[in-house]
């Protein structure tokens, strides 16, 4: 069964997004994260909100995020459209950069590479909140409060 990644259902203004979904709303719950990555950016299409994706190494069946029949960086790029703004990755970029699989360490710069985010917000495991607010994305980590994320 290949990696696919499907839109969140369920309504805003806070919006559940969970492994392998993404979704646009003024403020998204991505949940609890473990070994997981959020490629988060300004909604193009509705300035107020984020638009986000929940990226897990593997699918729920175990197929690599890196499979070429799923895909993934196509799918990414399909949602992440080349128009939005303020891009960051947060989560456990650390757990896809020292990868034991070389294939997960390349298929996370490349898709860092193509996506132009040079923003990077290193997290533990745990719940991650993100949203729109003062012309900015902001995140709260585990409950700690709302940050913003430090643009480079």
């Amino acid at each position: 069964m290949p990696y696919i990644i499907q839109e969140a259902p369920g309504p805003a203004p806070v919006l559940l997004v969970g492994e392998r979904y993404w979704g646009n709303a003024p403020e998204i719950d991505f949940g609890g994260m473990t070994s997981c990555i959020a490629l988060v950016e300004q909604n193009p299409d509705d300035p107020q909100a984020v638009r986000a994706i929940h990226l897990s190494v593997v699918s729920q069946d175990g197929t690599p995020v890196y499979d070429p029949d799923s895909n993934v960086a196509g799918q990414i790029n399909a949602i992440m459209q080349a128009q939005g703004n303020f891009r960051a990755c947060l989560g456990r970029i650390d757990f896809w950069q020292n990868n034991q699989s070389v294939q997960v360490q390349d298929f996370f710069t490349a898709l860092m590479q193509n996506l132009d985010i040079l923003t990077w917000v290193q997290l533990p495991d745990g719940n991650l909140s993100a949203r729109w607010n003062n012309n900015t994305i902001q995140y709260n980590a585990q409950g700690s409060g709302w940050m913003d994320v430090p643009y480079v």
